[in-house]
């Protein structure tokens, strides 16, 4: 009986103990999270608040392209750009002569002849990498046969805090995205694309999208070993991280574009914050062509793996703010 008053005592201050963190927990509900993605309402009432230009910002731009084919090894280009357009091109084949001559993708998307004729290129991969000195993304990637492609768009901005106003806001805009390919019967394959976009606040990620395609293949018999033999694509799975692209199961169909406005915390005042978007894309094909005799000559039979990040005119596609809380 000489316990019970210090059993009791002991019930009510843990009792007392939860209640409070119950109470911290609800406060930290309502509270705002690190980077936040703000609804079309919140985003108007940024647009009106002081803006810090990309010339500000000491807005820099960077692509990469690598690719890699059977018999032909790897290529890759890399470009880094400040306050201008970065653009990036690599692409390997079994040589023939393509007109136009590709090149990288500075002011326009690729001309549609440039693109590889897998009929004459073989086992092959291509890219283009495109970031404007404005911020926007374009990526054009493809693999046939037994070949992959990567691509990496990217801008970097330092951002400064005022003195008063110390809430961070970052607009950035996705162009229209396809993450598709075939699976050729005469010369069947696995093939997979992967598309992801990243926000990183200096140097840390904050917020990301990122979709990717995979295929399997239905003749239990095709396990890898000549693939000169009619097989099927069995399954196409489309599956997705993070918020949303608007990519369906249909690989035919793209993506609408995307526009997002992201609140970045609150910072001390006179500082600089580094805020950076990565976009990244990939794709591969697992098998090599296989060469047919059609009509007594011989002819390429591929699979493909394709990703585009469509060529986009938006203006201003990545505008920063500083100003008071929106919440």
């Amino acid at each position: 009986m000489t316990g019970m008053p210090g059993r009791k005592a002991a019930l009510v201050r843990a009792g007392s103990s939860m209640t409070g963190t119950a109470l911290l927990m609800a406060v930290a509900c309502s509270a705002p999270l690190p980077v936040s993605e703000l609804t079309a309402q919140q985003a108007a009432t940024v647009a009106g608040y002081p803006e810090v230009s990309l010339a500000d910002a000491g807005f820099t731009t960077s692509t990469l392209v690598d690719v890699a084919a059977l018999a032909q090894g790897t290529q890759t280009d890399v470009q880094r750009e400040a306050d201008a357009t970065a653009a990036s091109y690599a692409g390997l084949s079994l040589p023939y002569p393509i007109q136009p001559p590709p090149g990288p993708a500075v002011s326009a998307p690729p001309d549609a002849a440039s693109h590889i004729d897998f009929k004459k290129g073989g086992d092959s991969g291509q890219g283009w990498a495109t970031t404007t000195g404005a911020g926007m993304p374009f990526l054009d990637l493809t693999s046939f046969g037994q070949a992959s492609a990567r691509g990496t768009a990217s801008w970097t901005a330092q951002v400064p805090i005022g003195p008063t106003d110390t809430n961070l806001y970052v607009q950035f805009h996705l162009p229209a995205a396809q993450v598709t390919g075939f699976t050729e019967q005469n010369g069947p394959s696995v093939w997979q694309d992967r598309l992801r976009a990243e926000l990183l606040m200096n140097g840390h990620p904050v917020w990301s999208t990122e979709a990717q395609r995979q295929t399997a293949l239905g003749n239990p018999l095709s396990n890898g070993g000549d693939n000169c033999i009619n097989d099927f694509e069995a399954s196409d799975n489309l599956v997705v991280f993070g918020p949303s692209l608007g990519l369906v199961s249909d690989p035919g169909q793209k993506s609408p574009p995307k526009t997002v406005t992201l609140w970045m915390g609150s910072f001390p005042p006179n500082q600089t914050v580094e805020v950076s978007l990565i976009v990244r894309g990939e794709t591969q094909v697992e098998r090599l062509c296989c060469n047919h005799a059609a009509g007594g000559l011989p002819e390429e039979f591929c699979t493909r793996a394709t990703l585009v990040l469509d060529w986009d005119e938006t203006p201003q596609p990545v505008r920063f703010w500083v100003g008071p809380s929106v919440f």
